[in-house]
């Protein structure tokens, strides 16, 4: 076989690397663009994030009276930025006998499945919950500080997803007080399950439940059945259930607000940048191995705690 004709299918190899990697560059996908507030890429090596709270109450000016102003509560914190990759050797033999166009199938392959690095590792941050958040403290917390009046507010359970938590989770979030005592007006709008809790979501969000009924007319696990009866769910259709591989805990959940301005997570996100063997160096067309890889420059960090609520076992 020819040097150039191993050129050519290298160079094709590449090409096809390239144009799998066109439709994602600036955006790489992933469930992370729905509760993540992506704030263009990175500036630096790190990045300051800041959060003002209004803690303003409500006034009604009489005559001649003078407006109150009041301080905005000043919060933020620090994320330092890291380089995600995916990297992967392909065997010099496989291109130089490549006769089916096998190896550019299989670097779109490793395209499609590498594209989701920034998914995975916002959700590695998200749910590993140990960097500290705008208030100090971890973003799924049991003593978040700046509560109504001072006091410390959680967003932290313990509870397993059933109906009874999913309406607890609701109204904690709603319940949730501003320092000065007004709410933040939070509306959950999705909840995030793992696969294990796929049938368990979908049944308190929006699935009516069948029950037994014994004889008497009572709702019964088993015994002395002699029909069945269904109840409707009150919350169906409350919050859109979105089901995340990275949740791999049978037992995490996760609600959200995702319909404010803000969001639970905050990230600046690069461009992704590949890197390829250079068909034109004598050197790598000699090597034995080509190492391709996805890169991209990430700073991601906990947002606004009062959107989030849940469950997490790490």
């Amino acid at each position: 076989m020819s040097i150039v004709n191993f050129e050519d299918k290298l160079a094709a190899a590449n090409r096809a690397y390239s144009a799998a990697l066109d439709s994602i560059r600036e955006q790489p996908p992933g469930t992370y663009t729905l509760f993540t507030l992506v704030d263009g890429a990175p500036g630096g090596t790190s990045a300051n994030v800041g959060y003002l709270d209004p803690t303003s109450p409500l006034g009604v000016l009489g005559r001649g009276e003078s407006k109150v102003f009041s301080d905005a509560l000043a919060l933020g914190a620090t994320y330092d930025m890291e380089v995600v990759y995916k990297a992967h050797r392909l065997d010099r033999r496989d291109v130089e006998h490549d006769t089916s166009g096998r190896v550019a199938r299989m670097l779109s392959s490793f395209v499609a499945d590498a594209s989701l690095l920034v998914d995975e590792r916002i959700w590695d941050l998200l749910l590993g919950n140990t960097l500290a958040g705008v208030d100090g403290v971890s973003l799924l917390n049991d003593s978040h500080p700046y509560g109504e009046a001072g006091a410390t507010w959680d967003n932290l359970t313990t509870d397993a997803l059933s109906h009874a938590s999913f309406r607890a989770g609701i109204a904690a979030m709603r319940n949730t007080k501003r320092y000065d005592g007004r709410p933040f007006a939070v509306n959950p709008t999705h909840l995030f399950v793992g696969p294990d809790l796929e049938s368990t979501a979908l049944e308190v969000t929006g699935a009516d439940r069948a029950f037994n009924v014994t004889s008497a007319g009572a709702f019964d696990g088993g015994a002395s059945v002699v029909a069945a009866a269904v109840q409707a769910n009150v919350m169906a259709g409350r919050v859109t259930p979105v089901v995340v591989p990275w949740i791999t805990d049978a037992q995490e959940w996760l609600l959200m607000d995702l319909s404010k301005s803000s969001k639970p997570f905050y990230a600046q996100v690069g461009a992704i940048f590949e890197q390829m063997p250079d068909v034109n160096d004598s050197v790598v067309r000699r090597s034995d191995v080509f190492e391709y890889a996805i890169n991209c420059d990430l700073i991601a960090g906990p947002g606004a705690p009062q959107l989030i609520y849940g469950r997490l076992d790490s």
